[in-house]
């Protein structure tokens, strides 16, 4: 489904594309939302976008399923906006700091380190990112 995105920050005329949100986390009422951002790399629209998710950052509870849900979109609008080494780092950040007890966040930040990857076209490390995954 698609909608045009009338949040602020958004940019004029951006849309985001939804799709289903989930259960996230074991608290009730945690989900994880995905926002993709139509455009080119270099407008401003990203950039824009980036900076929502930073004001949504600064609001969000420190270590909390939304927090993590933020961290996670911000790394794929930085992968978007080509800026790979910084995405390719925010999930990396996230995957060393989660306790391998919380699968489920692991899952997401590992499944959003491959798309940083491969929009990044490190192929080899995305190799090797899927043998460790299937070494689990």
């Amino acid at each position: 489904a698609s909608a045009r995105d009338d949040r602020p920050g958004a940019g004029s005329g951006s849309r985001r594309l939804a799709r289903p949100a989930r259960g996230f986390g074991s608290g009730q009422w945690a989900y994880v939302f995905y926002i993709d951002v139509e455009g080119h790399r270099q407008e401003a629209r990203l950039d824009a976008a980036l900076k929502a998710l930073d004001q949504l950052l600064t609001d969000a509870p420190k270590g909390s399923a939304k927090s993590v849900s933020l961290r996670l979109a911000r790394a794929e609008t930085l992968a978007s906006a080509g800026q790979f080494p910084e995405a390719e780092a925010a999930v990396r950040a996230i995957i060393s700091e989660t306790p391998p007890e919380k699968a489920e966040v692991q899952a997401l930040a590992h499944n959003t380190l491959g798309d940083c990857l491969r929009a990044a076209g490190k192929v080899k490390d995305l190799r090797k990112l899927a043998a460790a995954w299937q070494a689990v």
